[in-house]
């Protein structure tokens, strides 16, 4: 939770952390992206996802770090709602170099309404409109990995966002959403999960590379761990 709040701090979101539950049960213990586990799991597990962010984690088939429902895939109540991540993407785990917790920042970003930088929407290249309907996000043709700094995939519309946490970099490469971004988030969880919402929003300034905390909205945050303990 450190690391969402600390990444999320001046884009006028941040998370309070109601609990943890540790779910003993070896059916989840390893999911797959809309699967009837995940749906079981979820089921079992989420608390009342209009008001909370549920966050559950565990291992993923298919070398998967994470998914995330957006806010209009189902009514706000509904259990489906939330981001399922792998164990070993969070600080200290294992998914080197994935493992500094920006797994879940960019699935955040998904929750909130965000897609990929380097979004095509069934056309052939990220290069073409509407993109990630974020004006000042620069256009992007594919997910860039590693940290390829001054990689320009779309001509004309300056370096990729490499640093973006929307894009597929390693952990130490993300540090950013854009302003843009932020008013997106803002808009699709005001239109989509008023709910989730504890605070009012205030203006958010333009970002800085190093970010101070800002008033804004305010969510609570679950998080259900399966063990096999």
């Amino acid at each position: 939770m450190a690391v969402l709040n600390q990444d999320f701090a001046a884009y006028g979101f941040s998370f309070d952390h109601a609990d943890t539950v540790y779910a003993n049960k070896s059916a989840w213990l390893m999911v797959g992206y809309d699967s009837p586990t995940e749906t079981d799991m979820k089921q079992a597990l989420a608390v009342d996802p209009a008001t909370t962010f549920n966050i559950y984690v565990t291992d993923l088939e298919e070398n998967l770090l994470g998914w995330a429902t957006f806010p209009s895939m189902y009514p706000e109540d509904d259990f489906m709602h939330g981001v399922v991540i792998l164990g070993g993407s969070l600080p200290g785990g294992t998914s080197v170099p994935y493992n500094l917790g920006k797994t879940l920042v960019h699935e955040a970003g998904h929750y909130l309404g965000l897609f990929h930088t380097f979004e095509s929407h069934g056309s052939s290249s990220g290069c073409n409109i509407p993109g990630d309907y974020v004006d000042d996000t620069p256009a992007e043709d594919s997910p860039a990995f590693g940290c390829p700094i001054g990689r320009d995939t779309c001509r004309g519309d300056g370096p990729d966002p490499i640093t973006n946490f929307m894009d597929y970099t390693d952990d130490s490469c993300m540090s950013l959403f854009t302003q843009g971004q932020s008013l997106r988030m803002m808009a699709e969880v005001a239109l989509y999960k008023p709910s989730l919402l504890m605070v009012a929003p205030t203006p958010v300034p333009e970002p800085t590379q190093k970010p101070t905390k800002t008033s804004g909205k305010t969510a609570k945050a679950m998080i259900s761990s399966i063990t096999n303990t």
